[in-house]
């Protein structure tokens, strides 16, 4: 086991990767009364998976141990001060997906497809069964709520140092064939810490085999997509190979902008988000792919017009509005990495994620800056270093 940074005195933290799981975690590290800096290679924080997604807060999620977390995270973000859209959240199959142990944690009701398909008309003729209403999720501007930790980190003495890329750790052998890290190479020099915190999400497996910690975490490319309701059909222009069959009971002015919960159907894998004059989809797609800047999937369009002309009839013509792409990384059993590996003394993990980010990261940020003196106690066992974050190794996979 890995011992208590505090053992070792109070060295400077330094937190790699400035999404939302390096700025929840800098930030924890700062309440704490820690020197702390964060490192980013972009000009600017949030430039990958924590801005390329819809901002939905989900609590109700398959994974109990997950699950908590999330509620934890949600009643942060609450609590932040920041702008919050309470617009609910419906999961269909919730009845059938979610543990009963993890509703009853969360406000919530069952939903029935009648009612779905009163609010929601481009539902009608879809699977619609076992649907749950959680009214105290929402929505939240990702760049918003990473600002305010930014905010934050400052106020409390921390630094933040964007455009200045971590090249490598630097790592010291100790007493009877330990090792233990002592600092970071950056495009600026030497950076020496007693603490390294990476939460550089899709490069995390990379970072590992940088320090000798390899970690089986798989990037995966899910892209979305703005549609708007129109009376002509997709053009092929915006890539779309098959169009959408039109739907004239389905009017415009349906769509109510956030005034309508988001809905995400598990089984299926899709989910929108209302928008003002359309919705914001995604199709569920999990693509193999590797750590770059994501490069938005062309095929995401011509995806998306399978899925809605499959799985739900009655949806009207739509006209792609704008569309982008991210990644979610995953370790094998789907769960976060958290906390100190024990394979190397003073360095700690906040990746693997996996689209939980927005919701969870709060949570996140306090276990893993709360493990730096109270060591993996800090971490649910769940979540902390465990054998199989290392299985598979070097396979790629494509979901």
């Amino acid at each position: 086991m890995i011992s208590p940074i505090a053992s070792r005195g109070d060295g400077r933290v330094v937190v790699v990767g400035g999404g939302l799981a390096g700025a929840t975690c800098a930030a924890a590290v700062a309440r704490r009364g820690r020197s702390v800096l964060l490192v980013e290679a972009e000009s600017g924080v949030g430039r990958h998976s924590s801005g390329r997604n819809a901002g939905l807060i989900r609590q109700a999620i398959e994974d109990p141990v997950l699950s908590q977390l999330c509620r934890e995270g949600a009643q942060a973000i609450h609590s932040r001060g920041v702008t919050v859209s309470v617009s609910g959240s419906i999961l269909i199959c919730a009845q059938e997906r979610i543990p009963a142990s993890v509703l009853e944690q969360i406000e919530h009701r069952k939903v029935e497809p009648d009612e779905l398909s009163e609010r929601y008309p481009w539902l009608r003729g879809a699977d619609l069964g076992g649907a749950v209403e959680t009214p105290t999720d929402g929505i939240v501007e990702p760049k918003v709520l990473l600002d305010s930790y930014l905010e934050e980190i400052r106020d409390l003495g921390g630094e933040i140092r964007c455009g200045e890329a971590a090249l490598e750790p630097v790592i010291e052998t100790i007493p009877r064939g330990g090792r233990r890290v002592r600092g970071i190479v950056t495009e600026s020099g030497l950076v020496s810490t007693d603490a390294l915190i990476v939460a550089t999400g899709a490069w995390g497996a990379r970072w590992g085999e940088y320090g000798g910690v390899p970690i089986a975490l798989f990037p995966t490319l899910r892209s979305l997509v703005s549609v708007q309701f129109s009376a002509t059909r997709w053009p092929r222009r915006n890539f779309a190979d098959r169009p959408v069959r039109r739907a004239k009971h389905i009017e415009r002015d349906s769509i109510c902008g956030h005034d309508l919960s988001w809905v995400w159907h598990l089984r299926e894998g899709w989910y929108f988000r209302p928008e003002r004059g359309g919705l914001l989809w995604c199709a569920g797609e999990e693509l193999g792919d590797s750590p770059s800047d994501a490069v938005f999937d062309r095929d995401a369009p011509r995806r998306l017009a399978e899925v809605i002309e499959r799985s739900l009839p009655a949806l009207g013509n739509l006209h792609v509005w704008r569309h982008w792409s991210g990644h979610r990384s995953f370790l094998p059993d789907r769960r976060f990495l958290l906390g100190p590996d024990p394979r190397l003394e003073g360095w700690y993990w906040a990746v693997g994620l996996g689209g939980h980010g927005v919701t969870a990261s709060a949570a996140v940020g306090t276990r893993v800056a709360a493990s730096l003196e109270e060591g993996v106690e800090a971490i649910e066992p769940e979540l902390a270093f465990r054998p199989n974050v290392t299985a598979n190794i070097g396979v790629s996979r494509e979901v």
